[in-house]
């Protein structure tokens, strides 16, 4: 056993970086022979060319109804005497059930502090 903090230091961050490579290897490892990883990507060759230049310039209908559902949450807000002027952007919240209770959530702890 050495008492000298200097090969101390110099052991411990030896075991350190080489347990870190060795976790990074792992990793990369695990990447490869990950069965649910995606294997191929579409590129945009293969990508079928868009054959109507009108249905491609015109607004989809998804867009429309978030346009129709904006315009009700915004009459909606104005028939309740609320100032529309405050709300700065409306998004569309996606992906799974708790992520959108986490963001609720989030702005009900926001909306209690102030």
């Amino acid at each position: 056993m050495t008492t000298n903090p200097l090969l101390i230091l110099i052991i411990n961050m030896a075991v350190v970086f080489f347990v870190l490579f060795v976790l990074e290897l792992l990793t990369r490892g695990i990447y490869y022979i990950d069965p649910t990883r995606k294997k191929g990507v579409a590129t945009p060759a293969t990508a079928e060319p868009v054959a109507n230049v009108d249905a491609a310039l015109s607004p989809s209908t998804e867009t429309s109804d978030d346009l129709a559902v904006i315009a009700v949450i915004t009459a909606a807000i104005a028939a309740m005497g609320g100032s529309v002027g405050h709300i700065s952007v409306i998004r569309r919240i996606d992906g799974p059930a708790w992520t959108q209770m986490g963001r609720i959530d989030a702005l009900n702890t926001r909306s209690q502090m102030y």
